[in-house]
């Protein structure tokens, strides 16, 4: 057949793109003098070999890239490439996260093999299992108000570059070399027991509005517990005590705070000692009343000497007959110089004659 119609039976054997291609790539032989035999060849070529039904357009464009796992394929339908296929499994891909690596094609789709965990600024994700670290240079904040000029130590850690000491709660941290001070009016405690009404003074100190003095005894304790008042505890009643007098003996708590005297104990003679709250018969002794003293059988109390001497003696002259004395705690007659008593009369010292017994 001619003019642009299909081949006839003696083209048959030729495959159909070839026909087509003889049919519409056969121009006149005035054309192929005017572009070429060469160029005509090609054409008849790029027919007769691109497989049938596939669309002109693909073999004279670039295959494009396409993202991620998908792949290029030649639509059939005249629609060119597109990336409607699918990467071999085990492709390298990215799947735009940096944090996760190993990051290959399955299945069409883009999956990682695992995942770094990175701290910032100090650290970056690059891709791979380990981090990236900041340059030392780097501002950073390692969120501790008392540190300041914190910065990226190289290492991927962030450290201050010098630490602040406040003292809470009248001053605060606030990540520079100096301190917040609290207002005037904020509550706080000195650690003193005996101030109350503490608070800050405005210029980071903790101050009392007041002091408590609280002065225990023996018998009567007092705390100081913040306040402008004193915590008390009393002694148990009978609690050994002092009043505060040497001429009192045995003074005891009464339970209430106060001590109670006891007896008076001071002296001048044994009369002082029967006295009023002198509790028994005492005797006067170095100026202070004390218990009597007690003689064993036989013996009796010289009670100006507290001492006890035989029942046949005598503690003074009262106790001894008329006209005799109680000399060394026996009664005699008053002898001169040179001679001594026997009985009632007297003999010289020297005398070798002895003083008949009493009976």
């Amino acid at each position: 057949m001619s003019n642009g119609t299909v081949a006839d039976d003696a083209d048959s054997w030729r495959p159909k793109s070839a026909q087509w291609a003889r049919v519409h790539f056969s121009p006149p032989i005035h054309c192929a003098r005017k572009w070429g035999f060469a160029s005509v060849a090609l054409i008849a070529l790029v027919a007769l070999c691109w497989p049938s039904g596939a669309h002109a357009a693909c073999p004279f464009t670039t295959k494009p890239n396409c993202p991620g796992c998908s792949d290029a394929l030649c639509s059939s339908d005249g629609g060119g490439w597109t990336c409607d296929g699918s990467k071999p499994d085990g492709t390298a891909c990215d799947d735009g996260n940096a944090c996760t690596y190993g990051d290959h094609c399955q299945t069409g789709v883009c999956v990682d093999t695992g995942t770094a965990t990175c701290t910032g600024p100090c650290q970056f994700c690059n891709g791979t299992s380990t981090c990236g670290n900041a340059p030392s240079s780097t501002a950073c904040n390692d969120n501790n108000l008392c540190t300041f000029n914190d910065h990226c130590n190289g290492s991927g850690a962030c450290v201050g570059g010098g630490t602040t000491t406040c003292t809470a709660p009248c001053q605060s941290c606030n990540g520079t070399a100096s301190c917040t001070n609290a207002p005037s009016s904020t509550l706080c405690n000195d650690g003193n027991a005996c101030t109350y009404g503490d608070h800050c003074n405005g210029t980071g100190t903790c101050v009392g509005s007041g002091t408590v003095t609280c002065t225990s005894t023996t018998c009567q304790t007092q705390a100081c517990n913040g306040t402008s008042s004193c915590t008390i505890t009393n002694a148990p009643a009978s609690t050994a005590c002092s009043d505060g007098n040497a001429c009192t003996s045995n003074d005891r708590c009464d339970g209430n705070g106060s001590c109670i005297s006891g007896p008076y104990i001071c002296c001048g003679t044994n009369a002082d000692c029967a006295l009023p709250g002198n509790i028994g018969e005492k005797t006067c002794s170095s100026g202070f009343c004390s218990d009597p003293v007690v003689c064993a059988d036989g013996y009796k109390l010289c009670t100006a000497s507290n001492t006890c001497i035989s029942n046949s003696g005598c503690c003074s002259n009262a106790d001894c007959p008329s006209g005799l004395t109680c000399t060394g705690n026996a009664c005699s007659v008053g002898c001169p110089t040179g001679s001594q008593p026997c009985g009632t009369t007297c003999i010289a010292t020297s005398a070798s004659v002895c003083c008949p017994r009493d009976n």
